[in-house]
């Protein structure tokens, strides 16, 4: 599996890069989320970890984007962040996010956690 992982701060960056790593998966990192359209097909990512809250444009602007665009649109996304509110869990479920996750994490916990979303995804497909 490879997953983006799109996040302004380096430290989580480098803790969820090493933690997939670990468990045998690729790990993309962006600290951008402006560059996240041309680096998704660039990389071709399984899956995109996205955090809510960024410079430049948030997580929900960023998920708009991929959904929007029609050969992108099917890519799972899961939410990592901070914000611990019933709205940003709400949007998070309603914009179609597979799974949201908060702030502070277990990074082991966070990589298994999205395993579980891609097998779930790959298994849906392969019906």
């Amino acid at each position: 599996m490879k997953v983006l992982i799109v996040d302004d701060e380096d430290h989580i960056l480098e803790t969820l890069s090493l933690a997939f790593k670990r468990l045998g998966h690729q790990a993309v990192t962006l600290s951008d989320p402006l560059k996240v359209i041309p680096v998704v097909r660039n990389q071709k990512p399984d899956i995109v970890m996205l955090d809510i809250m960024m410079p430049g444009a948030d997580g929900f602007a960023t998920y708009h984007t991929l959904a929007e665009d029609p050969e992108l649109a099917a890519l799972p996304v899961v939410i990592l962040t901070a914000l611990d509110d019933k709205l940003t869990t709400r949007i998070s479920r309603e914009i179609g996010a597979e799974m949201i996750m908060h702030k502070p994490f277990d990074p082991l916990e966070v990589a298994r956690k999205v395993e579980e979303v891609h097998r779930r995804r790959s298994s849906q497909g392969a019906d």
